[in-house]
């Protein structure tokens, strides 16, 4: 669920730039005006983009990031030479 949020979070930021870049319109400021609550909201788009820049970096593939959160596929995939390597029961 967290990640749906930090997409949504990511699309918005992103148009938003986009928006501003082309008619000087800030989107999130004309919604929630100027004040706290406008840093709390591009504070939490910053964030968002610097998790995802994080994911990307650690190879984690988007249709990763955007499905469910499954913890075996969060175990390390080692190949068989690895396995040979390190022995089988460590591999698991």
């Amino acid at each position: 669920m967290y990640k749906l949020i930090i997409q949504i979070l990511v699309i918005a930021g992103a148009i938003n730039w986009g928006l501003i870049t082309l008619q000087n319109i800030d989107i999130v400021k004309i919604l929630v005006g100027s004040g706290q609550l406008e840093r709390y909201i591009k504070l939490a788009i910053g964030a968002a983009g610097l998790y995802s820049a994080y994911l990307i970096y650690n190879n984690e593939s988007i249709e990763e990031f955007m499905t469910a959160d499954n913890i075996q596929s969060k175990k390390e995939k080692f190949t068989e030479e690895e396995k040979m390597i390190y022995g089988k029961s460590n591999c698991n």
